[in-house]
């Protein structure tokens, strides 16, 4: 018996020697307070604040400011808001609110969460960032012009567009002054279509801040957008 208990004894310190000498296969150093982000995880945003923002800029934009109101003088008005109101509950709403919750859900791309229905809805999210890479790029350029005129109002005197200038007859009225600018100063239209002209550096100038600037707002992810 003291035989095979000095045996069990021995055999347990010498599994507890091999348990020691062991190293381990993978250890997790923790450096920061917050939790470990696992691979393949999405950003998330830091606030609520931020994804109502965001939101509310996707879904307000250029068109219900600038385009709607010329849209409800050209069709009639306050007539044109009765149809519009119908397909605004009847499509925009529910088409916007199941993207929206389509995304929370399954956190992931267009792609991914169409194809989370289906397979074959994928190419319903290709489609949707195609558009949105059509949208970048007009939306940039009328970044462009709003720089173009910020950086032009920086002047002691009177602004550019106050008034033609005077070697000029295409002002037949004061208030064309700013059309005068719009057309000779800033797009400098030429006479005929075959004139296409040369690179207006000051305009590409203002192009590349507006691409430059949108960079810098979305390099560092979404839980940045807010700092």
């Amino acid at each position: 018996l003291k035989s095979c208990e000095t045996q069990d004894i021995a055999m347990t310190s010498y599994e507890k020697l091999e348990m020691a000498t062991v190293e381990p296969k993978s250890a997790v150093v923790v450096t920061d307070t917050e939790a470990v982000k696992k691979e393949g995880e999405r950003d998330a945003w830091g606030a609520k604040t931020e994804y109502m923002l965001a939101l509310i800029g996707y879904a307000v934009g250029i068109g219900n400011i600038w385009r709607f109101p010329y849209l409800c003088h050209r069709y009639g008005g306050g007539s044109f808001l009765i149809p519009y109101i119908i397909m605004l509950f009847v499509m925009g709403i529910p088409m916007f609110c199941l993207e929206t919750c389509l995304g929370q859900l399954t956190n992931k791309g267009a792609p991914g969460a169409f194809a989370a229905m289906h397979p074959w809805f994928r190419g319903i999210g290709y489609a949707a960032m195609v558009v949105d890479l059509m949208c970048s790029y007009y939306y940039n350029s009328i970044i462009m012009w709003v720089l173009r005129y910020f950086f032009s109002s920086f002047t002691f005197g009177d602004l550019p567009w106050a008034e033609c200038p005077l070697n000029t007859t295409c002002c037949v009225h004061p208030d064309n002054s700013t059309i005068y600018y719009w057309y000779f100063e800033a797009v400098k239209s030429s006479n005929s279509i075959n004139i296409v002209g040369g690179i207006d550096w000051y305009l590409f100038g203002c192009l590349v801040a507006a691409w430059v600037i949108c960079f810098l707002c979305m390099c560092k992810g979404k839980p940045y957008l807010g700092c």
